[in-house]
């Protein structure tokens, strides 16, 4: 009887003393996080859970991966840009569209080399205030939307030219592009002060509303995809102008949206490197099909002229030469 009060004595001791340290576990990382949030100096490797330093790293690694890879597709498409920019030039807009394509080329690695040199390090050697904190977050976003506002451009001309510069139909699109950026920039203003973050920077809580940011831009696009199609079949669209690479930023956005929504774990940097690409990729590809049908028939593509598009009954080698049919105010020339 005594061996057996004996022993669960002892069972009874070592439950406590795993309470314990279970407990003084939790206070200390509960310790280590106000000392870090009062006190940026103390935050050391050592202060520091190996949680938080292996969100830390991943986000730099995903940031830094989406830096190579910008920089990587800038440099294979070099050659045809600058090929093609020195021959094919779209009336009406030459200024502003070299001085968009410049934008979308190398604003992206701009941003995202700055996200790496003041994210801070997770050895606490540049570690950031609370409120440093909130206005990095307030930094990407604001190159976030310049971002967005640049990309669509891009879709808002082509469904222009479709439409041959239709009054209500350019009206309808401009409303609806402005009411988007209205309701961006309005639920950004009423997020970001209520984000909470980690010693490290990364979102640890964002509010319910912020999930919405993230389906205002895709609605919209969906939009002018819609309107766009204009009796071709999808496919045929996303092959012929390199509008595959909106269906990826959709995926990946989509994908943020989720990480926001049940991880809190952003992926700023895929975001910019897929906005950089898919503009790029579609003023590339709409310029090559310019010079082409000027090399071979003797015209020149508009942006502000009517487009039409074959439809569904085109054979797979049509869609892959590019070819457009350009037609007056009406009247088709076949």
């Amino acid at each position: 009887m005594a061996n057996m009060v004996g022993m669960l004595y002892t069972k009874a001791g070592r439950a406590r003393a795993v309470e314990r340290r279970v407990t003084s576990r939790a206070h200390l990382i509960a310790t280590s996080y106000r000392l870090a949030l009062s006190s940026p100096q103390l935050l050391a490797k050592n202060t520091v859970p190996w949680e938080l330093r292996k969100q830390y790293r991943m986000i730099l690694y995903l940031v830094v991966a989406a830096g190579c890879c910008v920089v990587y597709d800038m440099l294979i498409h070099l050659v045809a840009e600058t090929y093609y920019a020195d021959r094919v030039h779209l009336e009406g807009i030459a200024l502003m569209d070299e001085v968009d394509i410049c934008f979308i080329r190398h604003f992206p690695y701009v941003v995202l080399l700055s996200m790496v040199r003041f994210f801070p390090g997770e050895n606490g050697s540049s570690p950031l205030y609370s409120n440093q904190c909130r206005g990095l977050t307030i930094y990407q976003f604001v190159a976030n939307e310049a971002l967005i506002i640049a990309v669509e451009a891009v879709l808002i001309a082509r469904v222009c030219a479709m439409f041959n510069c239709n009054r209500p139909v350019v009206g309808l699109v401009i409303a609806l592009f402005a009411m988007e950026v209205a309701a961006m920039i309005t639920i950004l203003a009423f997020s970001i002060p209520q984000i909470q973050f980690n010693p490290t920077c990364l979102v640890t809580h964002a509010p319910s509303i912020f999930t919405s940011y993230w389906c205002v831009g895709r609605h919209f696009q969906v939009i002018l995809i819609s309107i766009s199609q204009k009796g071709s079949s999808v496919l045929y669209i996303l092959v012929r102008d390199g509008m595959w690479a909106y269906t990826l930023i959709f995926a990946i956005m989509l994908y943020n949206l989720l990480c926001y929504r049940f991880m809190d774990s952003p992926l700023v940097g895929l975001c910019f490197w897929s906005r950089q690409r898919r503009r790029s990729h579609v003023c590339l590809n709409l310029r090559r099909v310019s010079y082409r049908s000027d090399e071979s028939e003797g015209t020149t593509l508009e942006l502000l002229g009517s487009i039409e598009f074959a439809g569904r009954s085109m054979s797979v080698e049509d869609w892959m030469s590019e070819t457009v049919i350009i037609s007056t105010a009406g009247d088709d020339m076949t």
